[in-house]
């Protein structure tokens, strides 16, 4: 600038294509930098620049034609892989839409340091960076040529299957190129479907069954690159296990991240399918795929035979009619029926566990801490008890257990112990005699039923220890005493019993009967 003493501002004019007309800048007479911020990428411009007094503006100094760069390609990504080593890459066009050349070009990489590494969506993300490092071949370069739009792709060929390769992509127009993207990739044969024994349903800790879902587990195939999967559902219908009988069936795609046990998505990957219907077996089929153009794999379906069956079920209440049927000096049997279930499903792998501890008769408490034996598939258990502790009271506590996974439901209790047998050929003997056997009313009469109510008081035996725990068997005859040996279960350990009939046989009005009761 000469005379710069005469000048008492700049015009800085700007125009081009998205102009809708000329823009002027102002900068003081010392400003010899101007920041212009209203261009798109892309685009030709023409500035123009000039002194201005009071008695008006110079001419132009001079006419610049600059062009803004492009922003760059978007959403980058690899839509198949070859057997062949062909790789095909597709992208969106920077915008606004130009009449875009755009630049591919690829090199080989190489990681240093790990025997493994895992890609996915174009960058590494195992395992972690501080682990290895990369080195490259030399870039081998394609020009692709474009034109005006949103996507474009390209081919590159000859690439080696299993090897990583490092693509960056840019846009060119009007001369100017963009910033660059770059894209991992390593060419993969298609998958195969994982072992079939590694797909079943889920552990209790998984939550595998419960009664309105059910988790999913299966792992890749060894050694391959899996990148997708694809889960299709359906309720199975009254039909043999060979047909798929759904009357319709649901899918879900998932990534080889999504539910893995992993970070690097090499573990076990775990799904929940919910809103299921308790009850129903559901049908399962598995594909994989990664980038590869054959896609997924073929249909694998759940094997017949998995434990647990996908199922969903309930969990289990109370078991029933729990009681002791016998006891000794150094063990105690007890019997349960199952807890009530709508559904053969619901019985499927019933198991039981049975805890015990000691227990005060007077004050009704557990007193100390349970023990639990080995659980039991069936409904009836001998505890056995190592120490011999005749006399003492326990609570024994049974909870029944199904597929669900929360595991054992509540508990039912019964009380009893080991005992002393009454046998009075013991020493010292134990008779266990019952004492003041009487009928207390009867009810009945010609035409109606004929019932006779027995009462009894405990033995001396229990009076002198007030833990010790009877049952009762009671046996009734028709006038002698001649007593078949019919009834082999005790009666309920209440010193009470109403008796119906002898034999089988309904008591009749002004018959003789002979009651005898043994503890």
């Amino acid at each position: 600038v000469t005379n710069a003493t005469a000048i008492s501002f700049f015009n800085l004019s700007v125009s081009g294509e998205v102009l809708a007309a000329t823009a002027s800048q102002f900068h003081p007479p010392g400003s010899r930098l101007a920041d212009i911020q209203t261009l798109q990428p892309g685009r030709a411009y023409s500035i123009a620049l000039s002194a201005c007094n009071l008695a008006g503006c110079s001419a132009p100094a001079s006419l610049s034609s600059v062009v803004t760069a492009p922003r760059q390609v978007g959403n980058v990504r690899i839509t198949g892989l070859s057997t062949t080593g062909t790789v095909t890459v597709a992208w969106d066009a920077p915008s606004p839409p130009l009449d875009y050349l755009y630049y591919l070009r690829y090199r080989r990489m190489t990681i240093v340091g790990v025997s493994e590494f895992v890609l996915f969506e174009g960058r590494i993300i195992f395992p972690d960076p501080s682990l290895y490092t990369v080195s490259f071949s030399t870039w081998v370069a394609e020009s692709l040529a474009g034109g005006a739009g949103k996507y474009t792709n390209a081919t590159l060929s000859g690439l080696t299957l299993n090897e990583a390769y490092q693509l960056e992509l840019v846009a060119q127009v009007n001369g100017i190129r963009g910033g660059s993207v770059q894209y991992l990739v390593r060419p993969s044969d298609q998958p195969s479907n994982p072992a079939l024994a590694t797909f079943t349903v889920s552990d209790d800790a998984h939550s595998g069954v419960l009664r309105d879902s059910l988790t999913i587990q299966f792992a890749a195939p060894t050694g391959q690159v899996v990148t997708h999967y694809r889960m299709t559902w359906c309720e199975k219908l009254a039909c043999s296990d060979s047909c798929l009988a759904c009357a319709s069936t649901q899918s879900r795609e998932v990534t080889f991240l999504e539910g893995n046990s992993l970070p690097s998505g090499k573990g076990t990957n775990f799904h929940t399918f919910t809103s299921l219907t308790v009850y129903k077996e559901i049908i399962f089929e598995l594909e994989t795929r990664n980038l590869n153009a054959q896609g997924y794999s073929t249909a694998m379906r759940m094997a017949t035979d998995v434990v647990p069956l996908p199922i969903p079920v309930h969990q289990p209440g109370r078991v029933q009619s729990l009681r002791v049927t016998s006891a000794s000096r150094s063990e105690v049997i007890i019997k349960w029926s199952p807890p009530p279930g709508a559904d053969p499903a619901f019985f499927t792998g019933m198991s039981y566990q049975i805890s015990y501890a000691p227990y005060n008769r007077t004050t009704g408490v557990v007193t100390g801490a349970f023990t639990t034996p080995t659980a039991e598939a069936t409904a009836t258990a001998t505890i056995a008890f190592s120490t011999n502790p005749t006399g003492e009271l326990f609570a024994f506590d049974v909870q029944a257990r199904n597929k669900n996974a929360l595991s054992f439901g509540v508990a039912q209790r019964v009380i009893g112990g080991p005992r002393l047998p009454c046998d009075p050929s013991a020493s010292p003997p134990r008779p266990c005699l019952v004492r003041n056997l009487r009928a207390a009313s009867y009810e009945g009469g010609p035409g109606a039923a004929v019932s006779i109510i027995m009462l009894w008081d405990l033995p001396l035996e229990g009076v002198s220890d007030t833990t010790d725990h009877f049952y009762y068997k009671v046996e009734t005859v028709e006038g002698g005493t001649a007593y078949p040996v019919t009834l082999t279960d005790l009666a309920p350990e209440t010193p009470f019993q109403e008796i119906t009939e002898t034999n089988g046989v309904p008591l009749a009005i002004n018959n003789a009967y002979t009651v005898r009761v043994t503890a």
